[in-house]
């Protein structure tokens, strides 16, 4: 087979009953030059099983097995083993349309750096649009630090990037942040385009699951945090993008706010005193001057909603019996994504 124009990184772990739609939705494209690389991540149930079954009746396939490490090791695996020119990165248990790929000869013509793209989050029986909310066409890199000064949608499904973006950044992500890590990468990446195309037909499916890491509590919540922001701190360093310092905080109040709903609520909202003290010890890591990569209020003020000012005002001081009182009075689905 001669060298593909793209790579499509799909990362897998115990997803047997979604793969198989994920691989033939791929399989169908329009576009034909890529090779596939599916990477299983330790999996436990058929899902390698399935790769292997498919790598045997397509040679654009390979699978790569690992000992699990998360999803960040799972796609720098893949990358290190593809060889397109573009990179694509696909959830296991989504899909696409077989038009998804068909820009990219126009935004190979004309030397764009990546691609943004919408698509449908499906939520149950629920199919929204993502939208970029950027009008289609091509942008230059004044434009698209603009761009993102406003906010991006972050997640990988949306981006197709040339090969020297993530060469030269996916070493900075660390692969210890498994929520948010999406939001590193496309930055990090995006900060070094010259030129990007913004595409709004909506070819991807976004599978969204309550079981998924997204929608549950973990005791590594905390933990996540902490290695994200000090990752967040790092890249902004590394880019000298302060101009995106609000972008930046957002970002990380966000995912504290998270953390924070996810403490209370799988706690049934209740908590006692000893609980109290067992939350108080796992955020004592996270400070809230280590938060905040511009310490001052008022930048947090401008990126808050006046609710999610109340929680993180709680949050700061400790007030843990009035957050809880708080967040049980708000309505849950205000914080639901």
């Amino acid at each position: 087979m001669a060298k593909p124009d793209l790579s499509i990184i799909v990362p897998v772990y115990n997803v047997e009953k979604y793969l198989e739609k994920c691989i033939l939705s791929i399989l169908k494209q329009e576009y034909r030059e890529f090779e596939l690389i599916l990477v299983d991540d330790g999996s436990t149930d058929r899902s390698l099983d399935v790769c292997i079954q498919y790598s045997r009746c397509d040679e654009r396939i390979h699978v790569i097995h690992k000992e699990n490490s998360g999803v960040m090791n799972a796609r720098k695996a893949g990358f290190l083993y593809s060889c397109g020119r573009y990179i694509s990165f696909i959830d296991s248990d989504d899909w696409i349309e077989p038009k998804f790929y068909n820009g990219l000869v126009e935004c190979m013509a004309i030397g764009c750096d990546a691609v943004l793209m919408a698509g449908y989050r499906i939520d149950g029986v629920k199919n929204k649009q993502v939208r970029t909310g950027l009008r289609q066409g091509v942008y230059c890199k004044s434009e698209i630090r603009q761009m993102l000064a406003k906010g991006i949608v972050s997640s990988l499904w949306s981006k197709l990037f040339k090969r020297e973006l993530l060469e030269n950044n996916l070493s900075l992500i660390d692969s210890r942040v498994w929520r948010g890590e999406d939001f590193l990468t496309s930055y990090a990446c995006l900060l070094d385009a010259d030129k990007i195309m913004v595409k709004n037909s909506y070819q991807y499916h976004y599978v969204q699951h309550t079981t998924s890491a997204m929608h549950q509590y973990s005791d590594k919540n905390i933990e996540n945090l902490h290695y994200f922001v000090k990752n967040a701190k790092c890249i902004r360093k590394r880019k000298e993008s302060s101009f995106l310092d609000v972008v930046w905080n957002r970002q990380i109040l966000m995912e504290l706010l998270d953390v924070i709903r996810k403490e209370f609520e799988v706690r049934d909202w209740l908590l006692s005193w000893k609980e109290i003290d067992e939350m108080d010890r796992k955020f004592s890591r996270i400070r809230f001057s280590h938060l905040l990569l511009g310490e001052g209020l008022k930048t947090v003020s401008e990126v808050m909603t006046e609710k999610e000012m109340w929680i993180f005002k709680l949050y700061s001081i400790r007030a843990y019996i009035l957050l809880n009182l708080y967040l049980k009075y708000l309505n849950k689905s205000v914080w639901s994504k």
